[in-house]
């Protein structure tokens, strides 16, 4: 969608004008092809749920049914997640994290889940940035492999501590600390960074027109 949608600073790769009647069509095929996937995806993964329930394979008790109150609560969570990910910047996983402890999935299912959610859109948007020529690769290269680094050494050293105490709570505080951490310092340098751009002169409050 990105690259068949013009914006100010590329063309869309199949003609369409900004604020065309075709990229307004456009979107709403995109929408609707959501929703279709959605759908679909609902239908494959209660299928492949009865299935494991039928034949008691790969199916734990205390696993999410994709049917009644459940199944709208994780929409719920997919699109207030999807939503403020793309609004805001916060990040899908501080939503979906939380989210799926209250459900009662277990701490290292609902961090590894969370992960694989906004690994896609993480994938588009770097993609995008770099097409649009506002990727620096050496930043992002030296920026990533000290996050596997800290990852593999988290997840090592976690493991360790879960295994010495037995209290697999140790994950919970752990997502509730960098929960309350991002939390406190979205608002921060986002309003540092609005200061700034105050003091160089420009409206922070301006609304520009979509066409």
């Amino acid at each position: 969608m990105n690259l068949l949608m013009p914006n100010e600073h590329s063309d869309s790769l199949i003609g369409i004008a900004h604020c065309s009647f075709d990229m307004f069509l456009l979107q709403g095929m995109f929408v609707l092809l959501c929703f279709l996937v959605t759908v679909f995806a609902i239908r494959l993964n209660r299928r492949e749920q009865d299935l494991k329930i039928k034949y008691d394979v790969n199916y734990k008790t205390g696993d999410i049914k994709f049917s009644g109150v459940n199944l709208f609560q994780l929409i719920g969570i997919g699109f207030v997640g999807g939503l403020v990910a793309g609004a805001l910047g916060l990040g899908g996983g501080s939503i979906y994290n939380p989210a799926f402890l209250t459900l009662g999935v277990h701490p290292k299912v609902s961090g590894a889940t969370g992960m694989f959610l906004v690994l896609f859109s993480t994938i588009n948007t770097c993609l995008v940035n770099y097409l649009n020529g506002f990727l620096h690769l050496n930043y992002g290269a030296w920026i990533g492999v000290w996050s596997v680094a800290g990852a593999f050494i988290g997840m090592s050293v976690t493991d360790h501590v879960v295994r010495l105490t037995g209290k697999p709570s140790i994950l919970v505080w752990i997502l509730v600390a960098v929960f309350v951490l991002s939390t406190a310092a979205t608002p921060i340098f986002g309003g540092l960074d609005l200061y700034h751009m105050h003091h160089r002169g420009e409206n922070i409050f301006a609304f520009s027109n979509y066409c």
